[in-house]
């Protein structure tokens, strides 16, 4: 079943006097829920009334209601769940705190492109990948059904969520592995949507 909550937000994509290289806007997000911790990863994407908005992954962060902090730059914040959509696997927390941001790409990058990652494997300090753009298939793989992109990087646990990169703009989320040295990304359309209270 999909789920999918929206509420209004004044969303600056990009904006802020923060705005920085995607290694800076990588963040730790923990999700603190029926006695167990769950680690992810997220990407700083805007700012709302002076406030950051994280990007991750929505089975980082399923629900609504539970303690989640954000870890970056050594300081940890608590952090409150905005909205998700299950059907494409992106959730958008906030955290009052004026954190570095990224931009997000004009177009997604083609097939054979040089991008990069940075995500926290196992809860860890951030790790920097590289590998190459795969192509985008149709709706399948994403748990309700969204288009992916394949990427030549490799997902690890812990790195779901975090943003993939060309040019230092973001072109993407990854969400799980699609097999040795490959990941499934949430497509930059599918974020776009997202980020602007729709779904494609």
């Amino acid at each position: 079943m999909r789920f999918v909550c929206f509420v209004s937000l004044t969303l600056c994509l990009g904006a802020g006097s923060a705005q920085a290289g995607p290694e800076d806007a990588a963040v730790l997000v923990r999700h603190y829920a029926r006695g167990f911790i769950d680690a992810g990863s997220g990407t700083v994407v805007g700012h709302d009334r002076g406030a950051s908005l994280v990007l991750t992954n929505n089975h980082v962060c399923p629900t609504p209601g539970e303690r989640i902090t954000v870890e970056v730059g050594g300081h940890v914040h608590p952090a409150t769940w905005l909205r998700a959509d299950s059907g494409i696997d992106l959730a958008l927390l906030r955290v009052d705190a004026d954190l570095p941001t990224v931009e997000l790409a004009d177009r997604p990058p083609p097939p054979g492109t040089r991008i990069e990652q940075w995500g926290h494997p196992r809860g860890g300090p951030a790790v920097h990948k590289v590998g190459v753009s795969g192509r985008v298939d149709g709706r399948r793989a994403v748990p309700g059904g969204g288009e992916v992109a394949t990427h030549g990087i490799g997902a690890e646990s812990g790195d779901s969520g975090c943003g993939v990169f060309c040019g230092g703009k973001l072109v993407g989320v990854c969400w799980g592995t699609g097999g040795p040295g490959r990941e499934s990304c949430v497509t930059l359309a599918d974020v776009k949507a997202f980020l602007k209270g729709s779904s494609r």
